[in-house]
């Protein structure tokens, strides 16, 4: 019998990025030497690996399944092994994960375990669990234009220029904001086309804001555009998403804990959320996540 590398879980969003059939992907991690050993939809639980015998989770689809997968085992010792099928693939790319999916499952064997850092906010509601990051302004605007748009793409590739092409309408037509802002103790209030506090370096449709950012440093960044910062955003927007060494360029601030007030409509990694009373803490969490790099 050959020897298996490992046992896997394998958490699959059947709906993410190119579609990938599911007797492809089991047939390549199989080919690569590993077993999987149990398959939950993306509607599951991802922590359901954690009774398990298994020797890693494999986050199957886009940032929105990895980060889900990530919330649900943090803090475990259980690593997590992301096979990119999204549309952007942030949180794979900031890790230099190969963005071909069947390359990377051949890397799965050669690669170690890191861990990285996990950013949480604190709002109205109570505490969230973030990858990617936590901002108002023009990302929000951007997903929110995105979901109310008629959608079908033949590529991922095409999906991602779409989404940025949402992002420049949004631009468009976004003012300014007022923020109260305290990073670390210091008052960087102002009035702000967008506010992101990175865990990565990029979120949404690869909106490269960061170029220090790093998941695995103890630190967030937090990256402010003003309005003479109107027209980098859109230049960036409108190059081409695959150039991984174009940044928007922005102010930016490394940072362990944010204090933020005016912030009623925000999002956490892709998801939009609205606050009443538009106060959120935000802190990060250091090396409290395992992943295969």
């Amino acid at each position: 019998m050959p020897e298996v590398l490992m046992r896997l879980s394998l958490y699959w969003n059947p709906s993410a990025g190119d579609r990938i059939p599911l007797d492809e992907i089991t047939r390549a991690i199989t080919r690569a030497g590993h077993v999987v050993a149990g398959i939950l939809q993306s509607d599951a639980d991802a922590a359901d690996a954690l009774r398990g015998h298994v020797d890693a989770l494999v986050a199957a689809g886009g940032d929105g399944t990895v980060a889900r997968a990530a919330r649900s085992i943090f803090g475990a010792a259980l690593p997590i092994a992301i096979l990119p099928l999204g549309t952007a693939n942030n949180i794979a790319t900031s890790l230099g994960i190969n963005d071909d999916p069947f390359a990377a499952i051949a890397e799965w064997g050669r690669q170690s375990v890191v861990r990285i850092d996990v950013g949480i906010v604190t709002d109205d509601v109570g505490d969230r669990l973030f990858i990617e990051g936590v901002g108002t302004g023009l990302v929000p605007r951007g997903i929110n234009r995105g979901q109310g748009a008629a959608r079908q793409h033949e590529s991922a590739s095409a999906e991602v220029e779409w989404a940025r092409e949402m992002f420049l309408g949004a631009l468009s037509e976004l003012a300014t904001q007022p923020s109260r802002l305290r990073i670390d103790g210091e008052d960087v209030s102002g009035d702000y086309l967008l506010v992101e506090v990175l865990n990565i370096a990029s979120v949404g449709p690869r909106l490269r804001l960061s170029a220090e950012t790093t998941p695995a440093d103890g630190l967030l960044s937090v990256v402010t555009a003003s309005e003479v910062d109107r027209g980098a955003i859109r230049v960036h927007l409108e190059r081409p998403s695959d150039d991984r060494r174009d940044h928007a360029w922005l102010k930016s601030w490394r940072a362990r804990h944010v204090e933020v007030s005016g912030w009623h409509e925000y999002h956490v990694d892709d998801e939009v959320h609205v606050s009443a009373s538009g106060e959120l803490a935000i802190a990060i969490r250091p090396s409290c996540l395992a992943v295969l790099a």
